[in-house]
């Protein structure tokens, strides 16, 4: 896959969206909390939602964040954000 693709995350208040950007290149997923979010859990899983991937983050220190996917099988994931104040989530595809 060249270039980068943008991952539609959804859920949540609409009004107060977009909340968190997601971009997939080749082997990687980078994530930008564009607004305060808090603590945010992130957690990615596979097609029988097994957890492939889980990281709390603290948006206000860290406001994005890289993962690494090389390693990870060809299939469907979905990428979930949850917190006190969000609960977002947007699919994609290796």
């Amino acid at each position: 896959m060249g270039g980068s693709r943008r991952i539609p995350i959804e859920g949540g208040d609409q009004r107060d969206s977009p909340r968190i950007a997601v971009a997939q290149q080749s082997n990687t997923l980078s994530i930008h909390f564009q607004r305060t979010v808090g603590t945010v859990q992130v957690t990615i899983a596979d097609e029988w939602g097994n957890s492939v991937f889980t990281e709390t983050v603290d948006a206000a220190a860290q406001p994005s964040l890289t993962i690494p996917l090389m390693g990870l099988s060809s299939g469907s994931y979905v990428i979930a954000f949850s917190g006190n104040d969000v609960n977002l989530s947007g699919e994609f595809e290796i």
